[in-house]
């Protein structure tokens, strides 16, 4: 299930049934009206309405998918699967998979630009940064990741520009932040962290 807290007052508001095991990551809609749950083990993708008035629907996506965005224009989710380093892309309207994306290995978070067009993903197995056309699919850059200072960066947590010119990205293996032109396809800035950093955000 998803439980609901009012971060204000600091309690539980309700649950709401995913209809699945594992849920991991969420995404939401455009409006926050509806949650995107990838669900790790049975490789599915649940849509759940916040307000409680339908059950959840359940898509079957793929193998061992973790990472999981929606698309700004909320016409998409992309789902990464652990195992096969497949992104999928799921069609909200059709509720079904209508196509994937090869990557290296491992995709562990996607980012969308705010207009939909371009689709981040992050490998920290291959220490690579995938940049997609969201719409054809194709691949735009793939950036070999090399830390200044010679570590093994592995590029885990991703936040887009609410912009959409820059992401942010933790480097785990190295304790740094790295920021990316997303147009030039290149890491510009390299910021320290504490040890280990995987997820991010950015305070608007």
């Amino acid at each position: 299930a998803l439980v609901l807290v009012d971060v204000v007052a600091g309690t539980v508001v309700r649950e709401e049934p995913t209809g699945q095991t594992m849920g991991h990551m969420v995404a939401l809609s455009p409006d926050s009206k509806t949650a995107y749950v990838a669900n790790i083990n049975p490789g599915t993708l649940s849509i759940v309405d916040l307000a409680g008035d339908t059950p959840p629907a359940v898509v079957k996506v793929g193998t061992m998918t973790e990472a999981i965005a929606a698309s700004p224009d909320g016409k998409m989710v992309w789902m990464g699967s652990n195992n096969t380093g497949k992104v999928f892309v799921v069609d909200l309207a059709k509720r079904a998979v209508v196509d994937s994306v090869q990557t290296s290995g491992f995709p562990y978070r996607i980012g969308f630009t705010p207009d939909s067009r371009t689709a981040i993903v992050n490998n920290p197995m291959s220490n690579e940064i995938w940049i997609f056309d969201a719409q054809t699919r194709a691949v735009k850059a793939k950036i070999a990741v090399v830390d200044p200072d010679g570590g093994n960066a592995a590029p885990f947590g991703l936040i887009v520009s609410p912009k959409g010119g820059k992401a942010w990205i933790t480097m785990n293996g190295v304790a740094k932040v790295a920021e990316l032109d997303i147009a030039t396809a290149t890491l510009t800035r390299w910021m320290a962290t504490g040890a280990g950093p995987d997820g991010i955000g950015l305070v608007p």
